[in-house]
């Protein structure tokens, strides 16, 4: 007998989420087919519509908790090292520290950044372009909050424009993790080019 059907709902919802991770890399959240990831989590058919009403609430989840492993990715080295950096040369050494953290861990993530890229393509779906924006929404958020905190402690200059720098660093993100799908990551030229960045930003 197959051992994961006395799996916990939940223990049994993970495994669910894995096989759609690698099924929906592998193909396309358009081709990909529930049945395909029932099969790869070793449940029937029917078994996935116990967690999810359908195929697109399941690649909304995926996008959604993609999200916030990277939020927690850029938050990894502890958000008080942020609060307590006394200029801006240690201000500049945290950030690179948490983009770099991210940018270390897509090797990790490849395929949930291989299914956000899917995703950019089904953008004109209003739930989609939702979760997308409110990820990205996020990290800008993040980084506005952690310049907006240097500004006032006189870390960076006060006419900078800290949600366009924001934006910017995401767009940097979005950059690199193309890169990376693509094939072209260097990660010593990386840290270079993002120290250069940094500096130009701040």
């Amino acid at each position: 007998m197959d051992s994961r059907k006395r799996l916990p709902a939940k223990q049994r919802r993970r495994i669910l989420i894995h096989a759609a991770i690698d099924v929906f890399s592998e193909s396309n959240f358009q081709v990909a087919k529930v049945a395909d990831i029932a099969s790869r989590a070793g449940i029937s058919e029917p078994m996935v519509y116990k967690f999810f009403n359908s195929k697109k609430e399941l690649f909304l989840e995926i996008l959604d908790s993609t999200s916030h492993k990277t939020l927690q990715n850029f938050l990894a080295f502890n958000r008080e090292g942020f609060e307590q950096a006394a200029s801006k040369e240690e201000l500049i050494r945290l950030l690179e520290e948490s983009l770099m953290t991210y940018f270390d861990s897509m090797e990790t993530y490849r395929k949930e950044i291989k299914i956000y890229f899917q995703a950019i393509s089904e953008i004109d779906d209003p739930d989609v372009q939702e979760v997308l924006k409110s990820a990205y929404e996020r990290y800008a958020d993040f980084y506005d909050s952690v310049l907006q905190r240097a500004q006032a402690k006189n870390l960076i200059g006060s006419a900078l424009d800290t949600k366009a720098i924001a934006w910017d660093i995401v767009g940097f993100t979005i950059h690199q993790s193309t890169l990376f799908i693509m094939g072209y990551y260097d990660k010593e030229n990386l840290k270079a080019f993002l120290s250069r960045r940094l500096q130009t930003w701040l």
